[in-house]
């Protein structure tokens, strides 16, 4: 059975509790009544705080004192009729207490309805103080005024002359207390806060209190008050009222702020309007019906209610001066906000079309442009493009920095608009990369004779600051034919250009059909990607790794390799570029660790030095944020020790992003695995590089061996550097390409640890791989070359090594 909650209880049983007040007989009988609904409500009302532990708890306290206050002033009044028989003087105990009921219920009710965000504050409280002002001037008129003028015993039989003026003092004192009580009432309901069923029934409960004091005031003013008098059930309502409020659940919760504008304001306009005509219209009716006209009083309050209407009105104007004020301000930002707006999506407009450092057009404004071009060509006067990739660019850029670098490319574009004029279209495709559109390609060798220009101009000297720059230019050059498209035709005008730089940079390449053919080829070997690991058309082919010192075998080098449905086998070469290009190169990078490792762990167990597994890995690899987790996953997956995984790394990877690469090779350390520099050499590595990464190995590139077969050439001595270099920095260095016996013994003799090439073996599938180990198990020991060492001894390495395909460097 569901339990009731108390307001309800009380809500159900107040109303009998004040139809059974009037049927009980005899003064004693209902004062013990009154007595108990008082005392009940107060009790019950301690039980709601406690229950509900309302967020102004303070204010609450404060009401339930009040209605304590109350409730014992009956008591003292009951114990002057029923025990005394007799009534009580004025003043008593009884007014004492009663009074000090007041000012606690007065600020209870602040504290309770109080919210520092409320809206309307001066304007709220003008408006309180209007109604306020109006039950003034009803309440002198009706009990204030008369009161002054009536004699002692008019006003209350026991009143001794004696104690005349502080009898009617005390006498006033109760409604004067109604009004301030009445003030801050209507001000919590001017400004919304009243807003929870708790606040609004403790504004009835205070609304009933204060018509039933009103009414007792009048009853006892003009004789009539007794026992059964109806404001009787008015006082006992008020403390039921009471009860109900401070036991509803609402009590509990958070009090909210109204809004700036509560419509629920206006609705109480109508009260503020009537009480500011209370006091004119008491004296009208007084003065049509011939009664007193208490007009000085009346005068005060119809002027205090003009006064603050005056203030209220001379606020209202400042207010609509001050909206009118900001809305014009707002006015003004807005059509400066909209003139801005339309500035910036001009601006936005323009870089969206155009290159920010160069100011031409830019890949998407060129496209739009060509084709609007093919739609209106003919085949007399077709359209043809140019596109222009600045040579060894990349060179400038790192001898003179970046800054140097985007001069230079303003500067072209600079020269390719003044020599077209308003006769083409000049764009910035991206990086060193230009276009020109010609619209009208009368003849074809205007176009070539375009591109010599181009070439001409462009190879005209640069100043750089202190430096003095000439540039090269390859130029691709495509005439759109019947049915081309922007997108067919920028391709083969880049198809061309990478022909122009294949066949020896700085010309002019014209797009032919073979070039297509070349593209489509590329074309295809980029959409065949997706679905190339599922099909498992990659494969790893292993090449032995020795102590050169020893012949003992260290390890493997594996090769990526892929057999195409339709292509047969794709040379590294080709598709490793594309897989860079189309960061195909991280799923199958992915795979190549994965394969690698789970085939090393099939090798045969070797102690102390287990085999060792190389893997080298794309700068995309190493900018992707999980590679190291990939990685590790792999590693765990497998069951392969860390110690046993070397990677490697090119150059020019190293170079892309010093500090991000060095991060991540650290991590890579941090889990055991090692680090070599792959094709040292052929890129642009520094000593200052080499002291800041964490290398282990550097792999000497196969150009730096090739002349060791000759003792006369130079290459030596680039070899002699390297191994040096790696001496002094505590690495290991393996020789990569060795095909003749007399290169092995260079390196052997110049201190050179490691090697591989076709000398030791050419690369094994997986099947011979380990018939390759099972016949190198146990390496034989050889004589040693005279040595001249010069870095680290001949002797063999501390961990033997396979090595794992090279993803940048393909081997045949």
């Amino acid at each position: 059975m569901t339990k009731l909650p108390i307001w309800k209880l009380v809500f159900g049983l107040g109303p009998l509790a004040i139809a059974g007040y009037f049927f009980i007989p005899g003064v004693v009988g209902k004062d013990l009544a009154y007595s108990v609904v008082g005392i009940a409500s107060t009790v019950v009302m301690l039980v709601g705080l406690r229950l509900h532990r309302p967020a102004a708890l303070r204010g609450w306290h404060l009401v339930v004192g009040a209605n304590a206050c109350f409730v014992i002033g009956d008591l003292v009044q009951n114990y002057y009729d029923v025990v005394l028989a007799t009534d009580a003087p004025v003043p008593s105990l009884a007014d004492v207490v009663y009074l000090a009921g007041y000012p606690l219920l007065f600020v209870g009710v602040h504290l309770i309805s109080r919210n520092s965000r409320a809206a309307g504050g001066r304007d709220t409280w003008t408006d309180a103080a209007v109604v306020c002002v109006g039950a003034l001037g009803l309440t002198w008129h009706f009990l204030m005024g008369p009161t002054l003028r009536a004699a002692p015993s008019d006003v209350n039989p026991v009143i001794s002359r004696d104690h005349d003026i502080l009898a009617k003092l005390v006498t006033l004192a109760y409604p004067m207390m109604d009004l301030a009580v009445l003030c801050v009432v209507v001000g919590a309901v001017l400004r919304g806060t009243a807003r929870l069923t708790s606040d609004r029934l403790l504004v009835a409960a205070v609304g009933v209190m204060l018509i039933s004091d009103f009414g007792y005031d009048l009853q006892l003013l003009h004789g009539g008050y007794g026992p059964a008098s109806p404001v009787n059930a008015g006082f006992l309502l008020n403390y039921v009222l009471m009860a109900a409020a401070a036991t509803h659940p609402s009590i509990a919760l958070a009090r909210t702020a109204p809004e700036q504008q509560d419509p629920q304001r206006w609705r109480w306009l109508p009260l503020v309007a009537g009480a500011a005509f209370v006091s004119p219209l008491i004296v009208l009716i007084d003065s049509l019906i011939g009664l007193p006209v208490d007009l000085p009083m009346l005068s005060a309050t119809s002027v205090v209610v003009l006064v603050l209407i005056g203030l209220r009105v001379t606020w209202l104007f400042g207010r609509i001066h001050r909206q009118n004020e900001m809305l014009s301000d707002r006015g003004q930002s807005l059509r400066s906000a909209l003139a801005a707006q339309r500035v910036l999506e001009d601006d936005l407009r323009h870089l969206a079309l155009h290159d920010v450092l160069t100011g031409l057009a830019n890949r998407g404004l060129l496209h739009d442009r060509v084709e609007q071009a093919i739609t209106g060509s003919t085949p007399r006067r077709p359209v043809a493009l140019c596109v222009c990739d600045l040579d060894n660019f990349k060179g400038v850029n790192d001898s003179l920095g970046h800054d140097a670098g985007d001069e230079l490319l303003v500067v072209v574009a600079k020269r390719l608009t003044s020599m077209v004029g308003g006769l083409a279209t000049v764009a910035r495709l991206g990086g060193d990369e230009f276009a020109v559109l010609m619209e009208d390609a009368d003849q074809p060798e205007s176009v070539t004779a375009l591109a010599e220009r181009i070439l001409s101009v462009l190879r005209q000297p640069i100043r750089l600051g202190e430096e003095e720059i000439t540039l090269s230019v390859s130029v691709g050059v495509a005439v759109a034919g019947t049915g081309s498209t922007a997108a067919q035709l920028l391709s083969e005008a880049d198809a061309a250009m990478y022909e122009a730089k294949a066949i020896g940079k700085d010309r002019v390449a014209v797009f032919e059909t073979a070039m297509r053919s070349r593209l489509v080829e590329k074309m295809a070997l980029i959409n065949y990607f997706p679905g190339s690991l599922r099909r498992e058309q990659f494969y790893l082919d292993y090449q032995p790794q020795v102590d050169l010192a020893t012949g003992g075998l260290e390890g493997f080098e594996c090769l990526v390799r892929w057999r195409h449905p339709t292509l047969g086998l794709v040379s590294p070469l080709k598709f490793i570029p594309l897989a860079e290009e189309t960061r195909f190169i991280i799923p199958l990078g992915r795979w190549i660790l994965q394969t690698a490792c789970e085939r090393a762990v099939s090798w045969p167990v070797r102690t102390p030095d287990p085999l060792t597994i190389s893997v080298n890995i794309s700068g995309w690899q190493l900018q992707d944020p999980g590679f190291v987790d990939t990685v590790k996953e792999i590693l765990d997956s497998t069951g392969l020790a860390a110690r046993r995984l070397v990677v490697e790394v090119t150059e020019t990877v190293l170079l892309t992003n010093p500090t991000g690469t060095a991060q991540v090779l650290s991590d890579l350390k941090s889990l055991g695995i090692r680090v070599a520099i792959d094709d040292f050499g052929t890129g642009y590595s520094s000593l200052s590089h080499l002291r800041q990464l964490p290398v282990d190995i550097i792999k000497i590139d196969k150009s730096f061996i090739d002349p060791l077969t000759d003792p006369e050439r130079e290459g030596e001595a680039f070899v002699t550097t390297i191994i040096r270099l790696a001496a002094d920095l505590d690495l290991l260095t393996t020789a990569e390409g060795i095909e003749h016996r007399s290169q092995r013994d260079a390196l052997l003799r110049l201190g050179c640890q490691s090697g591989q090439g076709y000398l030791m073996s050419a690369p094994l599938g997986a099947a011979a791989t380990d018939r390759y180990i099972a016949a190198h198990a146990s390496p034989a020991p050889t004589a040693s070359p005279p040595a001249l060492p010069v870095g680290a001894p001949g002797g063999a390495p501390d961990v033997e090594r396979v090595e794992v395909a090279s993803l940048g460097r393909p081997t045949p």
